[in-house]
C-alpha cells in the first residue's frame, strides 16, 4: 500500500505522534516489568508486562503507517492494519486476569481464570473466522486512516474495559490498604492510570471517526501510561517526598 507523507493531515500527524508516544511508553513499561521476572521469578510479572505491551496494540497501526510513509513512502497492508487494531484484545484480557488471580487471590480463583480463558479462546476463534471470511465483519473502512469497529468487536472492548476496571479496582484497593507507604502510593497511581486509560479508550473507541476526539484520546492515553509507570516504578525522590507527605 503506497502512502506518501503528504497524505497525512496536520491532525493525522499529531494523532500519529501521540499514538507513537503511548505505544513506546507502553512497550518500555511492559519490558521493564518483564525484566523484573529475572530478579523475582514470579510468573505474573510476565503476564503483567505482556498485558501493558499488547494493551497498546489497537494503537500500533497508525504510528507504524506514519513511520513507513515517512521513511519508505509506503504503509501497512490494509488487512494487517485492521488485524492489529483488535486481534490481541483477548490475549490482553486473559493475561490480566491471570495476573490478578496470582497477585490478589494467590492463584485460588481458578474457576474465574478458566471462565475467562474459555471466553477469550471462543471469541478469538470466531474473530479469526470472521476476519478471514470477510474483514468487513470486523471493521469497516471509513476514509483516510479510519476503520470503524463492528458491534462484534465493540463487545469485546467493552467487556475487556469492564473487566479491567473491576479487577483493577480490587488490585488498587489491596495496595491502598497496605501498611507500606510506597505500596499505597503505587496503588493510588495505578488506579488513576486505570481511570484515565479507560476514559481515553472509551473516547477513542466511540469517537465515530472524529479525528479531533481521537487526538485528544491519544493524549489522554499517553498520560495514563505515565501514571501506570508510577504505579509500578516510583522514583526514589518522589517516593521520599510522598512518604513525608503521608507522615505529616
Amino acid at each position: 500500500m503506497l502512502i506518501g507523507i503528504e497524505q497525512f493531515t496536520e491532525l493525522d500527524i499529531i494523532r500519529a505522534w501521540f499514538s507513537l508516544l503511548f505505544v513506546l511508553f507502553s512497550i518500555i513499561i511492559g519490558l521493564r516489568i518483564l525484566i523484573k521476572y529475572r530478579a523475582f521469578k514470579r510468573k505474573e510479572l510476565i503476564t503483567v508486562g505482556l498485558t501493558w505491551i499488547f494493551l497498546s496494540s489497537p494503537w500500533w497501526p497508525l504510528p507504524l503507517t506514519f513511520i513507513l510513509a515517512f521513511v519508505f513512502n509506503s504503509g501497512l497492508d490494509p488487512l494487517v492494519y485492521r488485524y492489529l487494531m483488535s486481534a490481541f484484545i483477548p490475549f490482553v484480557l486473559i493475561c490480566w486476569i491471570y495476573s490478578i488471580n496470582a497477585i490478589v487471590y494467590s492463584g485460588k480463583k481458578r474457576n474465574l481464570l478458566y471462565a475467562y480463558l474459555i471466553t477469550c479462546i471462543g471469541y478469538s476463534a470466531v474473530y479469526h473466522a470472521l476476519f478471514f471470511i470477510n474483514p468487513d465483519w470486523i471493521s469497516v473502512y471509513s476514509g483516510g486512516f479510519q476503520f470503524n469497529y463492528t458491534l462484534f468487536v465493540y463487545f469485546i472492548f467493552i467487556f475487556t474495559l469492564l473487566s479491567a476496571f473491576i479487577t483493577g479496582f480490587i488490585f488498587a484497593l489491596e495496595s491502598v490498604r497496605s501498611q507500606n507507604i510506597t505500596v499505597r502510593w503505587k496503588g493510588r497511581f495505578f488506579f488513576l492510570a486505570l481511570l484515565i486509560f479507560i476514559s481515553g479508550a472509551l473516547m477513542d473507541t466511540f469517537s465515530f471517526g472524529s479525528i479531533i476526539i481521537q487526538t485528544i484520546a491519544r493524549i489522554v492515553l499517553t498520560i495514563s501510561s505515565l501514571f501506570y509507570y508510577l504505579g509500578f516504578f516510583l522514583p526514589k525522590k518522589l517516593e521520599e517526598l510522598l512518604a513525608k507527605k503521608d507522615s505529616t
